[in-house]
């Protein structure tokens, strides 16, 4: 057990280090004590008539922080009028307890479009250093369009030696980044079909230049002419 005149002094202490860079830089803490009752003795305790602490600093220069980018790269465009910007990016100092957090423009989330866009990022410590970097993203189109209502195979009759006409709705088509892609068909609706079968291709195409396509027939037959009231029909 401890003697009943024992002294237990437990002390925290805590100290901010100046701006200014600097080595041996002493921060002196000192403190007076009083005896009760003041005939007690505390001698061999404590040394000295007023103890004191001397705590030494040497203050090193900030650094900047680290910034950790990815390379560049290329994407496929996710919607309409490029892709939206996704990426990790990532920042650490090594004076700083809590990691600066990065900043880039343009920011995750935004559309990018079409073509190579470079991505602006940059860290700040506490002290005020930065670190900024770049890396590219480039956003491409590889996606043919889709397309729909694509006619049915069909069969006419003329009694025209030199065919007939045929017509029909236009096909539709969707693409992921071209909000309009055009649609074509050829032969086109309203054209001349001579006797016998021709296949009509129709195509999608999107502002980049894929391309899908489609192809439905038409077949035209002759039929004899019907004869004239009271006569003969030509042979």
């Amino acid at each position: 057990r401890r003697p009943a005149d024992e002294v237990s002094l437990l002390m925290r202490l805590f100290v901010t280090a100046p701006l200014a860079l600097g080595t041996d830089l002493r921060y002196i803490f000192s403190w007076n004590r009083t005896l009760v009752p003041t005939t007690a003795g505390d001698a061999g305790v404590l040394g000295g008539a007023n103890p004191s602490v001397t705590i030494v600093l040497d203050v090193a220069e900030n650094t900047p922080p680290s910034l950790t980018l990815p390379g560049d790269s290329t994407v496929d465009g996710n919607t309409t009028g490029g892709a939206v910007a996704a990426y990790a990016v990532a920042a650490s100092d090594a004076e700083d307890a809590t990691a600066p957090t990065p900043a880039c423009t343009p920011a995750i989330g935004t559309l990018l479009p079409l073509g190579t866009t470079s991505i602006s990022c940059s860290a700040t410590d506490t002290g005020g250093l930065s670190t900024n970097g770049t890396f590219d993203i480039m956003v491409v189109d590889t996606t043919a369009p889709t397309l729909s209502g694509l006619p049915a195979d069909r069969s006419l009759t003329t009694t025209d030696p030199a065919g007939t006409t045929a017509t029909w709705a236009l096909p539709t088509a969707t693409d992921i980044v071209d909000p309009a892609p055009a649609v074509a068909c050829a032969p086109a609706s309203g054209s001349q079909f001579a006797l016998g079968t021709t296949v009509v291709t129709c195509t999608a195409m999107d502002a980049t230049g894929n391309q899908s396509s489609g192809s439905f027939s038409v077949a035209v037959t002759q039929t004899a002419p019907e004869p004239e009231p009271g006569g003969w029909s030509a042979v």
